[in-house]
């Protein structure tokens, strides 16, 4: 089997979590995290590979690291989990709403944060064109926070609430597959480029892919009803299942790697 899996790993062990205000902004979104010097070192969590995130235990988020650009056996999966942190418990002061979210948030959710939004927001009984007109920071258009991640901060306030930083790192946890550094050679004759767009298609997006579709964690944005049953022990059986099938060798002007390369 091509991965080695680590895991779980508490943020704890990986991050540290800082004071970050923006004015305009929730009181709550004010966090961000750090990479934990001793953590970047650790080569179990560089290179390529699939990764799951973890809330009291229950798998919330499923994605992927491609490594560093032009060098894809490189980097650290740390870029991507000191984001997560902070913007799938809403702490982050980058979060930002479309309008249509916020209306869903303000009619569907009760309690913090969505009061926390309503207040500063002048009511729920708005329209959407009332939220597409609001001047607040925190809605907006572009990349944007979805409705299930604002339902998965509300589902665990109890985690993720002003003052529960601590609980934070410890009820967080991780656990990444990375593909072993042995596939590289799978990679010979692409440039750069051509190997990180080769092992983001052709090795882990479909994987990626079909364990979002079996497992449904609630932050992922292809997912309907979600599951709330699924923990590190069958996210890992399911991470080797999928990975049994061989990596693929990289093919020159392969067709699945054009539409990227060109993009």
């Amino acid at each position: 089997m091509p991965i080695q899996i680590t895991g779980s790993l508490k943020a704890s062990e990986v991050l540290s979590l800082h004071d970050d205000v923006v004015p305009g902004l929730p009181a709550f979104a004010n966090l961000k995290a750090r990479r934990v010097a001793s953590a970047r070192k650790l080569d179990s969590l560089k290179g390529p590979g699939i990764y799951g995130l973890f809330c009291k235990g229950q798998l919330y988020y499923v994605g992927i690291y491609t490594g560093a650009s032009q060098k894809t056996f490189t980097g650290s999966v740390l870029d991507r989990w000191y984001m997560h942190l902070t913007y799938h418990s809403l702490r982050s002061p980058k979060i930002r709403f479309v309008a249509s979210n916020m209306l869903r948030i303000l009619r569907e959710l009760q309690g913090e944060p969505s009061d926390i939004f309503a207040e500063m927001l002048g009511g729920r009984d708005l329209s959407l064109d009332d939220l597409r007109n609001a001047n607040v920071p925190f809605i907006g258009s572009g990349p944007s926070c979805t409705f299930n991640k604002a339902l998965f901060a509300t589902r665990n306030w109890d985690v993720f609430a002003p003052g529960n930083e601590e609980k934070m790192l410890s009820e967080v946890s991780f656990v990444y597959a990375r593909v072993e550094d042995a596939s590289a050679a799978l990679l010979q004759g692409a440039s750069g480029m051509e190997a990180y767009h080769w092992a983001k298609i052709n090795w882990l997006k479909s994987r990626e892919g079909a364990l979002i579709e079996s497992l449904r964690p609630i932050c992922n944005s292809e997912t309907g009803e979600f599951r709330e049953d699924v923990g590190a022990d069958e996210f890992m059986t399911a991470l080797r299942s999928e990975f049994k099938r061989p990596l693929d060798r990289f093919v020159k002007d392969h067709p699945a790697r054009m539409p990227l390369l060109a993009a």
